[in-house]
């Protein structure tokens, strides 16, 4: 397999490495999404007509229903963590360091007919940097989890590192282990599996609704 080729270069800098991972190693977050989808799918089709005759699977049923509308709030909740934790994290304070290592992590998705999908490109950094005399390090490009489907994409985010290079770091002053390079937020993921289980709750309303206006 042919790696695109990099926007590094033919510049004079070397590439960061691209480090691969199988799906056997990690689940990407959107395989786990689709999953979780496929599995509620299934359910909301099988459940209502088993629960006709039986109160074990009306149970399953309202504890599967009332999960699934818990999600999207949860969901949204922690994305609004992520987004307030950026904000939060612009009024730190600021020092200067080493980028100590740059790489883009392949997570190479499930194969499907001698072709694999899914696959994303997880950008990675590491750093050190003072404060006063102590030495901290930091392993964080910015809050929330940051993937690209795209290698290019992956790349320009951490364009501007090099190893042994200059890096400015963004800290809590009170706790300066919570660090960060970019004081951003990256919350796409989230906000995917939040709108996917709302959709999924639609799914559900409406085989309610059917099993109803059925037995009327």
């Amino acid at each position: 397999t042919m790696r695109p080729p990099s926007p590094f270069e033919g510049c004079g800098a070397p590439t960061p490495p691209v480090r691969s991972r199988s799906a056997r190693g990690r689940m990407g977050t959107k395989m786990k999404i689709r999953l979780m989808w496929m599995a509620g799918v299934a359910l909301a089709l099988v459940l209502p007509a088993e629960a006709k005759d039986q109160t074990g699977a009306k149970i399953v049923l309202g504890v599967l229903g009332v999960v699934l509308l818990l999600v999207p709030p949860v969901v949204f909740y922690l994305a609004g963590r992520v987004r307030a934790k950026a904000a939060q994290a612009q009024n730190w304070a600021s020092a200067g360091g080493t980028v100590t290592a740059v790489s883009v992590e392949h997570h190479r998705g499930q194969r499907h007919g001698g072709q694999r999908r899914n696959a994303f490109f997880v950008p990675k950094i590491a750093y050190r940097f003072q404060v006063g005399r102590q030495e901290f390090t930091g392993k964080r490009l910015k809050f929330g989890p940051v993937s690209f489907r795209s290698h290019e994409k992956a790349l320009a985010a951490i364009a501007d590192y090099r190893v042994d290079g200059p890096i400015t770091v963004r800290y809590d002053s009170n706790n300066p282990a919570d660090n960060v390079v970019k004081a951003e937020a990256d919350t796409r993921n989230l906000t995917l599996m939040a709108w996917i289980f709302v959709g999924l709750d639609v799914v559900l309303a409406a085989v309610a609704a059917a099993a109803l206006l059925g037995k009327g």
